[in-house]
């Protein structure tokens, strides 16, 4: 099993401060996954796994820019979230057999 959070509260910004972008943009994210094997009886394997990820980011977004330009400005309510969910599984049965019979010997001369 592996996890992972980040919180980066200070992250980058896409508008350029000297064009009135007062903050940066933050980003959190987490992952999770889980691989499990069991063998519930005798030549019988079940494999799995699972994953979930999760991000938040905060963004900026187009406008006119103080010197009458349109470019890209601070704003406070743009963000995006991604969230993904995984799973995955797989059976295996094995079986053995043993044929005994079938082959002739060699006769004596």
């Amino acid at each position: 099993m592996t996890a992972h959070h980040d919180e980066v509260f200070d992250g980058i910004s896409q508008a350029d401060e000297k064009n009135g972008n007062p903050e940066r943009d933050g980003y959190h994210g987490t992952l999770g996954t889980a691989r499990f094997a069991v063998a519930p009886a005798n030549g019988l394997t079940l494999d799995g796994s699972l994953l979930y990820k999760r991000s938040h980011a905060d963004n900026d977004g187009p406008g006119i820019l103080p010197n009458g330009q349109l470019g890209l400005r601070d704003d406070k309510t743009a963000f995006g979230i991604e969230e993904t969910w995984g799973a995955a599984s797989l059976a295996c049965a094995s079986t053995t057999m043993t044929i005994s019979g079938l082959i002739p010997r060699p006769t004596a001369a």
